[in-house]
């Protein structure tokens, strides 16, 4: 009988300290600091122009040797020189066929060179190969161009808010 009085306290200890380990956790990965967001172009909002903006108005100039799909408007996640994901107005845009990894190589590339000579920097790089992401910076600017795998190959991305 002794022994299960000394149990009790034990048990209650435990649970304390487990609990107040679990809020600990919680806390700290909660933190902006701490945080990551995969990269991702889904809006948290999202709704296409219905006046069909032209492309080369909204956008830095698009990736000429592809077929892009209709501009979508809305709240995006961007990643700024921290890799702290911020939420932005912004615009969507994507390819309505896939392509080959060389036309990924070639998209990301055409993107490296023309952005970074006009003023952006390169904040972040995630994946590699046939699904990648490059998220740029310029003042209080962002833009990612991505690729994601699709069945037959890859879709090209772009989200941008001014």
């Amino acid at each position: 009988m002794n022994n299960q009085k000394g149990f009790v306290p034990i048990i209650l200890l435990l649970a304390v300290i487990l609990t107040a380990g679990g809020i600990f956790l919680l806390l700290n990965l909660n933190q902006k600091n701490n945080s990551y967001i995969a990269p991702t172009a889904m809006p948290y909002t999202q709704t296409s122009n219905p006046s069909s903006p032209n492309q080369e108005t909204i956008f830095p100039p698009l990736y000429p040797n592809v077929q892009w799909g209709d501009i979508q408007q809305g709240e995006y996640l961007f990643r700024n020189q921290d890799l702290t994901p911020i939420k932005k107005e912004g615009y969507y845009i994507e390819t309505t066929q896939v392509y080959t990894s060389d036309t990924v190589d070639n998209f990301l590339k055409y993107y490296r060179d023309n952005l970074e000579t006009s003023g952006w920097q390169l904040t972040g790089v995630a994946g590699g190969g046939v699904e990648e992401v490059d998220d740029y910076n310029k003042v209080d600017s962002y833009f990612q161009v991505r690729s994601k795998i699709s069945s037959g190959g890859s879709t090209l991305i772009i989200t941008y808010s001014k």
